[in-house]
């Protein structure tokens, strides 16, 4: 993916926070929240910040999540004795957030799911009971605090309770790689993007499949390797159509309304893309692991601002982004870095 510029330079080999300045849509981007109200004072400019100054700020990075040393206090005894912690992210893909602010990440080589909770300062991992999981891709949490983790290993969704219980699972008899999943509240549904049927499946809460829609194909309502789906405001399903290289929309019973994006290796294309989510206002973000970003669109699939490079330490430096969650109550973006082994946080700036 290269700048749009008179010069060649690789988008990779710049700092990630030149990135949101080389492209910018100056008269697209102050939509991207028009009905935020006004600051008063401006974000610090200080902080890693895109796009850059002079342009108004709209995303921040705040920082990242690794495992159970991010809440360890300096001078610990863990610390000072030098034991290494043992649950500690290793391969990150899936991510999800419940209502409480709790963090959701399923891990594909842990074989687990890590919840981070920033208010009791804490670490859970669940799953690893009796090898429970095999490969979770994608993981989201109900209104009752029940945790849907999809394994491509059982080619099924196992649920969980929050004190890892294992509740029940489904989906196996229509499934193959299941690699995302949104839940609807509202219509007790869950949605399950199966990659190698070239599907989604719907099933009820409990588990009871309703209905299915999609089938291998280049048209429209038709996918080619589908990975992450998303749901907006409105209902309305996003889901990433990976080897078609663009992202379909549909109501929540399976009828497609629109798609955008193509191949390519400039801004607003699509190379590897692989996770979705979408914000308050309706903008869709979308990872791609082959440009090392996320690329933030409208609802219309206008691209609005890109953000990341190729890296290993940096904020905003991914290597292989996957899973993407926009936590909409606190304004939080998370995005698992499979390989530099972290997720990625960063604040939406109203």
């Amino acid at each position: 993916m290269r700048a749009v510029s008179k010069g060649s330079r690789n988008m990779a080999r710049l700092p990630a926070s030149l990135l949101g300045r080389i492209f910018f849509l100056a008269v697209a981007l102050p939509m991207l929240f028009a009905c935020a109200p006004e600051q008063e004072t401006r974000p610090d400019v200080g902080s890693y910040v895109w796009p850059l100054p002079p342009e108004q700020p709209r995303i921040r990075y705040v920082k990242s999540l690794f495992g159970e040393a991010d809440y360890w206090k300096t001078g610990s005894l863990d610390i000072i004795a030098g034991d290494r912690p043992s649950d500690d992210l290793l391969k990150p893909y899936g991510v999800a957030t419940d209502r409480s602010g709790r963090v959701y990440v399923a891990d594909t080589l842990k074989h687990a799911v890590f919840i981070f909770d920033e208010a009791l300062k804490q670490v859970t991992v669940i799953g690893k009971k009796e090898q429970a999981l095999r490969v979770p891709s994608s993981v989201a949490v109900d209104a009752m605090q029940n945790i849907y983790v999809a394994d491509t290993g059982h080619d099924a969704v196992l649920v969980f309770s929050s004190t890892d219980r294992l509740i029940t699972s489904f989906g196996k008899e229509v499934l193959d790689n299941p690699s995302g999943m949104v839940i609807d509240d509202a219509k007790g549904r869950i949605y399950v993007v199966s990659s190698r049927t070239h599907r989604v499946e719907v099933f009820s809460l409990s588990g009871k499949h309703l209905f299915g829609f999609g089938g291998r194909g280049p048209g429209p309502g038709m996918f080619n390797y589908p990975m992450g789906i998303a749901m907006d405001n409105m209902g309305n399903l996003y889901v990433v159509d990976s080897a078609n290289f663009r992202v379909q929309v549909f109501n929540g019973e399976g009828v497609f309304i629109r798609e955008f994006g193509r191949l390519g290796a400039e801004p607003g294309t699509f190379s590897r893309p692989k996770g979705v989510a979408t914000d308050f206002m309706g903008n869709v973000y979308v990872t791609d692991a082959a440009f090392n970003n996320f690329q933030i669109f409208d609802p219309m699939g206008r691209l609005l601002l890109f953000i990341g490079a190729s890296g290993t330490t940096g904020p905003g430096e991914f290597s292989l982004p996957a899973g993407i969650c926009i936590d909409r109550q606190f304004s939080r973006i998370y995005v698992a870095d499979q390989l530099n082994r972290r997720v990625q946080v960063f604040e939406i700036l109203k």
